[in-house]
């Protein structure tokens, strides 16, 4: 997918919805499926907005999701295939599809884990 012609965060609902499943959907179940077919077979807005995405009106980060304990990640402790999968795949992938620069070192502000999950607390 390309990037956005009008940054992501300036769509309305309905323009966020329809860039999701036209840009983010298709992308990301090829991905999460390639890196894992069983778990990942079933692929919906729900896989990353919870169960309810309606009611949550899509918010992110999800407190549904894993909660990322820094530490243990880079201490190969909290699913380390999961990951570097989603280091090395989903983070860039997300980032390039939603028109924005890439969480980094250098680039705190970028798109990155937390703009899903949230932090272990």
């Amino acid at each position: 997918g390309s990037a956005a012609a009008v940054p992501f965060d300036k769509l309305d609902h309905d323009g966020k919805v329809a860039f999701m499943k036209k840009n983010v959907m298709p992308a990301m179940r090829k991905a999460f499926q390639n890196f894992d077919a069983k778990e990942f077979a079933k692929f919906t807005c729900k896989t990353c907005h919870g169960k309810d995405p309606e009611k949550t009106k899509y918010e992110m980060p999800n407190p549904e999701l894993d909660k990322l304990d820094f530490a243990a990640i880079k201490a190969g402790k909290q699913e380390p295939k999961m990951a570097e999968f989603m280091a090395k795949v989903v983070k860039p992938e997300m980032a390039k599809i939603l028109g924005e620069a890439e969480m980094t070192e250098t680039n705190p502000k970028g798109f990155g884990c937390l703009h899903c999950h949230e932090m272990k607390k």
